[in-house]
């Protein structure tokens, strides 16, 4: 008996050992960045920094897409609360997170003075699953190609779409007290063809409070940025448990969750197993070789 409990223990530690191992290597990904293999970390979904090479340290923002903030539950639609669209959020940052995506960089950086690439198989892997939304960064369509795959997943009913596609996403909020002029704007993206505009406004926001832009469309919380990390976060940042509600989940109950396989393009790169802290995780079952791979949602 003694030794056959001893067998147990040892094979569950090897378990969790395993299970461990596997969140370090989704924690530090591997890209093929203009042809070389480069380790980067991938803070979410769209924005990675660079852990090695001459770039060491560089900020990267992914472009053609947006992936939902994962500081909290913060964004709300169609009867998703901010719980539920903060785990689909989540599992976009560790897909990205398996790595062996190819990328390459764009003579140019952004406003917050990030280096700017494209990722198409990344792109196309949580467009095609519902866990990122198609992004332009001025009035022009985002990429066709792009938009092929989120209307697939908007007619599937995947991921962010499982309760329905809402005119307009809200990506950023912004207060007018920010600034000493008291002008403002929110930044809202078409989820018809991936569009941006600029919402401008001299509205005051106060910490968590709730912006909507019309019935049946997007919500999203304020949060000031230097209140959205460390231990000045506020309360509606904080997760709330499953199958539990509280006003700043918009008083919207939780939708039931389907089972759902999820496919990831890669040009190159081998198989990974993803795990996570959160439900639902993912369980990698291809073999990497292939240009689609399969993930089922459990």
């Amino acid at each position: 008996m003694r030794k056959r409990a001893t067998i147990s223990c040892c094979y569950f530690l090897f378990f969790y050992m395993a299970i461990a191992a596997s969140l370090v290597c989704a924690e530090n990904g591997e890209i093929w960045l203009e042809g070389e293999s480069v380790k980067v970390f991938f803070n979410d979904a769209d924005t990675f920094r660079i852990l090695e090479g001459p770039l060491k340290g560089k900020r990267v923002r992914v472009l053609g897409y947006n992936s939902l903030e994962t500081y909290g539950p913060i964004h709300s639609w169609n009867g998703l609360n901010g719980e539920e669209l903060l785990e689909n959020a989540r599992a976009a940052t560790y897909m990205a997170r398996t790595g062996g995506w190819s990328c390459s960089l764009i003579d140019d950086v952004d406003t917050y003075g990030r280096l700017l690439c494209r990722c198409d198989d990344l792109a196309i892997s949580l467009l095609r699953n519902g866990l990122a939304h198609v992004f332009s960064v001025d009035k022009n369509p985002g990429d066709s190609e792009y938009l092929k795959y989120q209307k697939y997943a908007q007619e599937q009913q995947l991921g962010i779409w499982l309760n329905g596609v809402p005119k307009y996403i809200i990506t950023s909020l912004h207060s007018a007290k920010e600034n000493e002029q008291g002008n403002a704007y929110d930044r809202l993206i078409s989820t018809s063809d991936g569009s941006s505009k600029k919402r401008e406004h001299k509205e005051h926001y106060k910490t968590c409070e709730i912006v909507c832009i019309e019935r049946g469309s997007s919500c999203m919380v304020y949060v000031p940025f230097r209140e959205r990390y460390g231990d000045r976060r506020p309360y509606c940042l904080r997760a709330i448990k499953k199958g539990e509600n509280y006003e700043q989940s918009y008083g919207q109950k939780s939708s039931s969750r389907k089972k759902q396989e999820i496919y990831f393009y890669r040009s190159r790169g081998r198989g990974h197993f993803v795990y996570s802290s959160f439900e639902p995780y993912f369980r990698y079952s291809g073999d990497g070789s292939g240009s689609l791979s399969r993930l089922e949602m459990v």
